[in-house]
């Protein structure tokens, strides 16, 4: 597995074009360059937890990223916020994969560890004639 992850923004969801109707708001969808996995989408959704900013993209779908604005010129600032804090969240989940990897290996070491001592045991008991 690539430690190396970036994904980014490919542009607007062709399918979903933002449009005024008759409502206070713009909603956007921006479509991502790439699938993103869950834990990817978690990173990126906790980017914006505390955030008033409504960015949000679904874990099960993986491919947008949905806002609004209320000013249609508020749409390249947006933009500029979506594609740091993906900038962002590339760099925290390749960390985490680098973390997961490690623990996992230790656990692994340890068990072997684990098992040596038992095989060691089992050999210094042995009684030949």
């Amino acid at each position: 597995m690539s430690d190396t992850i970036n994904i980014n923004i490919k542009g607007i969801d062709p399918n979903r074009r933002p449009r005024i109707v008759n409502k206070n708001y713009i909603d956007i969808i921006f479509e991502l360059s790439e699938k993103a996995n869950k834990d990817w989408c978690v990173l990126f959704n906790d980017s914006f937890s505390n955030n008033v900013d409504n960015i949000r993209i679904n874990p099960e779908e993986g491919n947008y990223v949905e806002t609004w604005v209320r000013d249609m010129d508020d749409i390249p600032d947006k933009l500029n916020l979506i594609k740091k804090a993906s900038k962002d969240t590339n760099t925290s989940y390749a960390e985490k994969l680098i973390v997961d990897a490690e623990l996992r290996e230790n656990s692994y070491n340890q068990s072997q560890s684990v098992e040596s001592e038992k095989l060691d045991r089992i050999l210094s008991g042995l009684k030949f004639d």
